[in-house]
Order: C-alpha cells, then structure tokens, then sequence
C-alpha cells in the first residue's frame, strides 16, 4: 500500500491542521478537535508544573476528559489521530493536531509532512 505524503507550511498565524476533514458535520467535528486540543495543550501544562504546582493539578480528570473526546471521533478521523490516541501518545496527536508532524524529531523551520 503506497502512502502520499502532502507538505503544508505552518506559520505562527495560522496553523493548518493534518487531521483529515470529517464526514458529515464539519463545524461540530472541528469543535470535538477543537476542544480535545485545549484538552492536550492543559494535560500538557499540567504535567510541566507538576513538580512545583500547589496543590497539584488533576491529571486523572484530565486523563478522562482525554479519553471520552478520544471516544467521541467517529472511525472516519485521521487514523494517526486516532492511533496516537488509543496507545495514549497524547504529544504528538497534539502535534497532529497542531499541523505538526509528530513523526520528525526536528521538522524544517514553517514546514511538517502529513501522512494522509
């Protein structure tokens, strides 16, 4: 099976996402991706400030929060997507989400490569 890989350019001002557009209600699944993003972007705050933060964050709720979005992604999404998600790779669906590409230790300055 051959896999095209599509390059996109990210700037600072407008990301453009890797995930794969929806079947169906966009605006609402654009909204699951939304809020499941804000969701990684604070589990990700979260753990950075674990070690000094009083009292310490609730990473379990954020966990939780995690998964049921996760379970929410109709089977048509952006399989990486959903593979980072069931094996708990929340950094880099993150950068997927982020239009990054979660793959490449170093990316190119502006540029990610998706697999789609």
């Amino acid at each position: 099976m051959r896999v095209a890989v599509e390059e996109i350019s990210i700037t600072q001002s407008s990301k453009k996402s890797c995930v794969s557009p929806p079947l169906g209600n966009t605006s609402a699944m654009e909204s699951l991706e939304q809020t499941l993003l804000d969701k990684l972007m604070e589990l990700e705050t979260a753990s950075k400030t674990l070690a000094t933060a009083k009292p310490k964050p609730d990473l379990m709720r954020l966990f939780g929060e995690i998964e049921n979005l996760a379970g929410r992604l109709p089977k048509s999404s952006n399989p990486s997507l959903l593979h980072y998600l069931q094996r708990k790779s929340y950094q880099k669906a993150r950068l997927l989400l982020q239009g990054e590409n979660p793959e490449s230790e170093t990316p190119e300055a502006g540029k990610a490569k998706c697999l789609r």
